[in-house]
């Protein structure tokens, strides 16, 4: 495969504002990339945004990537204090939608540990 072909699917979110975030988009701290990861972040809160460091390499949802742009900057995400950005982008799986069940939940919370530990008929919810 051609280097040119390989990355044919890259591109920076601001160079093309009203194309909604997919994979292969590099979100950098731009006013216009922010508002982007945002609109996508509302749409698909656990899309995977890659940040890879000088360190490490690791993935968040776009709902924690566009908290922590919204508090000034994705460096709030950083595992170590040396540790620096080098790209933030969106991975491979965005573009797919997935259908999820919805898991039965409970009515009623899980009883609290330590009034279940605690003297009998004392605190017990009721």
């Amino acid at each position: 495969m051609s280097l040119a072909a390989e990355h044919s699917d890259l591109w920076v979110a601001h160079d093309q504002p009203e194309r909604p975030l997919s994979y292969g988009a590099w979100p950098c701290c731009w006013q216009p990339c922010a508002l982007a990861l945002r609109a996508a972040a509302e749409r698909r809160p656990g899309m995977a945004i890659v940040l890879k460091t000088g360190m490490d390499r690791f993935v968040v949802p776009a709902a924690v990537a566009v908290n922590s742009r919204w508090q000034g900057s994705f460096e709030r995400l950083l595992r170590a204090p040396d540790d620096w950005i080098l790209e933030v982008f969106v991975g491979p799986g965005a573009d797919i939608r997935r259908v999820h069940r919805p898991t039965p939940r409970n009515t009623r919370p899980p009883a609290c540990q330590e009034c279940a530990n605690a003297e009998p008929g004392r605190n017990s919810g009721r």
